[in-house]
């Protein structure tokens, strides 16, 4: 019996694609890219992120409408796209991050 091989597609949620499209419109649109984002200043796309996320829950507090229930969902992926950006950051700095290097607080 041969294998079924199930569209990527179908195992990625709505909300995940979502997500990535939203960082790849980043990229492309406003040229957000790993060297920008490593220019940075530390935390800046963390604050990014909690300010959109800040917005979606002012959006949903309440008795929303649709359309208030969909600008939540756009402000929600945007700062699910800048975590992954802040991620993609943090993995650098980890490779190039001398082994034992102390940990820095802000």
């Amino acid at each position: 019996m041969p294998a079924v091989v199930t569209p990527l597609s179908d195992l990625i949620f709505a909300s995940t694609l979502a997500v990535v499209e939203e960082r790849m419109r980043q990229i492309e649109r406003f040229g957000h890219d790993a060297e920008q984002d490593d220019g940075r200043p530390r935390c800046f796309l963390l604050r990014e992120a909690h300010v959109r996320l800040l917005d979606a829950s002012d959006l949903v507090s309440g008795r929303p409408n649709r359309a208030a229930l969909s600008r939540a969902r756009t402000k929600a992926v945007q700062a699910a796209a800048l975590c992954l950006a802040e991620i993609d950051r943090i993995d650098r700095r980890i490779r190039t991050a001398p082994v034992g290097e102390p940990h820095e607080t802000q």
